[in-house]
């Protein structure tokens, strides 16, 4: 029943109210109950004859020790019930995304903070097989992974897991790339790919999330460097924002060019013109000069007559 367990004991831990609940467990707020130190306590529902590989699984992995791991205080058994106390931290990213997608910087953030996790794992010689969005938590203003008490769900499966082939670190790094793309844009790549609106950073989910691990990026530290770059260029992109280029000034108009043929053409053009009008001008005065000397040389008494 929803919360049955709270008020009891279990071990060093006093289990207060309960956080989560899923098919496989119940997570309480608790608290240390010789020194009041604030943790989280998960209770197994399985049966112990099906808890003893996972049980075993918490205890090789409690000595993991990294700001990006969540870190398991214990794992034990009181009164026929299977525990595991760790340390208490905020929100899952599953309960972050049922409010909608995140903003790409911290989705981008919260994928390298695991990245970081997972290196450190995958260099103390293990594998998560369980990235998920309910496993990744908000702890002090970062993101961990439980990496402990956890199996993978069907939806995060790579193609090796759900084909039971050989795992890899390539195996975490697809399960991200799916968590990635849900955190950006609200639910899993189901059908055709949604770009987010960054080109470069579509790249990396893309590759991450290659159906042959071969062709992934082999290693955490790989995939981070690329998801830093990617949002590097973004940024580089909207920071240039140039400016409108100034209008080019007018062109002038290029300047008519007359043929010197043209140019003689016209000359003799005016100086014929000028010729003609000299010839026209000098025949009126010679025509007017001839009538004032006929004047001049008749009778007197014509010339009285024409007065």
């Amino acid at each position: 029943m929803a919360g049955d367990l709270e008020g009891e004991i279990l071990g060093d831990y006093e289990l207060q109210g309960r956080i989560s609940e899923s098919s496989a467990s119940e997570l309480y707020a608790a608290k240390n109950r010789f020194d009041d130190t604030p943790c989280a306590v998960k209770v197994f529902k399985k049966p112990a004859s099906r808890l003893g590989p996972l049980m075993q699984s918490i205890d090789t992995r409690r000595k993991l020790k990294h700001p990006n791991i969540v870190t398991i205080l214990d794992a034990d058994e009181d009164n026929g019930k299977y525990y595991m106390a760790m340390e208490m931290c905020g929100k899952s990213l599953r309960q972050k995304i049922k409010s909608g997608p995140l903003p790409e910087e911290e989705a981008v953030n919260t994928a390298i903070s695991v990245l970081k996790g997972l290196e450190y794992l995958h260099e103390q010689g293990f594998l998560s097989e369980a990235v998920r969005p309910e496993n990744i938590l908000e702890c002090a203003d970062d993101a961990k992974l439980l990496v402990a008490g956890t199996v993978q769900t069907k939806n995060y499966l790579s193609p090796e897991q759900e084909e039971g082939k050989r795992l890899s670190e390539s195996t975490d790094i697809y399960s991200l790339g799916t968590v990635l793309y849900e955190a950006l844009k609200g639910h899993r790549p189901v059908g055709a790919f949604e770009s987010t609106g960054n080109t470069a950073l579509d790249n990396v989910i893309n590759k991450s999330r290659e159906r042959k691990p071969d062709k992934r990026y082999q290693a955490a530290k790989e995939m981070q460097l690329a998801l830093e770059q990617a949002v590097t260029v973004q940024d580089d992109e909207v920071a240039e924002d140039p400016q409108p280029a100034p209008a080019p000034e007018p062109t002038p108009e290029p300047a008519t060019e007359v043929s010197p043929a043209y140019i003689r053409a016209a000359h003799i053009a005016i100086a014929g013109a000028g010729l003609i009008f000299f010839t026209i001008l000098f025949g009126i005065l010679a025509k007017s000069c001839s009538l004032d000397e006929s004047y001049y040389q008749k009778p007197a008494i014509e010339k009285q007559a024409d007065k």
